[in-house]
């Protein structure tokens, strides 16, 4: 998965974020994932300032939080992806998906682009940021300069959830002599 994003001329941006809270290792990892890719545009569209308050090291947990609900283990083959369906993401969220008459499919409200199969899963192509629902609300909210340092999510699922993913895919893999 995370060779596919870094070749990509179109997703620098969700290549320094990954680096950032140093993820890369946790999705090269066996999976399978599917992560919803936001393309270096859906970043730009982010509110002023955003993506720069993100990478501070003080958001990082924000940050993490946010990738996280980009990312579902196992995989979601576009067929699967059926008008209606909830599906659980890694930070404990849930992101639901609609299809449209013309077959447009959709991630809340993220137009699915295409995909990608990776040896580790798949990557589907998203145009914007997949934003939990509480945070959506804060950066519709608030100005930049308002916004409380750290939004970290209370829920005990989500925080489980995270670390089941850091514990099966971020350990080396175990030695054979």
């Amino acid at each position: 998965v995370v060779q596919i994003a870094v070749a990509s001329p179109d997703h620098k941006t969700l290549v320094a974020a990954v680096q950032h809270i140093k993820y890369e290792d946790v999705l090269a990892n066996a999976g399978p994932f599917t992560v919803y890719a936001p393309t270096d545009a859906a970043f730009n569209a982010l509110p002023a300032g955003t993506l720069d308050d993100l990478l501070k090291p003080e958001n990082k947990a924000t940050l993490q939080d946010i990738l996280e609900y980009h990312v579902a283990l196992g995989v979601m083959k576009p067929e699967q992806m059926s008008n209606g369906r909830s599906v659980g993401m890694a930070n404990g969220g849930n992101v639901k998906f609609t299809v449209a008459g013309d077959g447009t499919v959709m991630i809340n409200d993220a137009k699915v682009l295409g995909s990608v199969p990776a040896s580790n899963g798949l990557v589907v192509v998203i145009d914007k940021v997949l934003l939990p629902h509480n945070l959506a609300q804060i950066l519709r909210a608030q100005p930049v300069s308002q916004r409380p340092r750290r939004f970290l999510f209370q829920s005990g699922s989500s925080k489980e959830v995270a670390h089941i993913i850091r514990q099966k895919y971020s350990s080396p893999p175990a030695r054979r002599d």
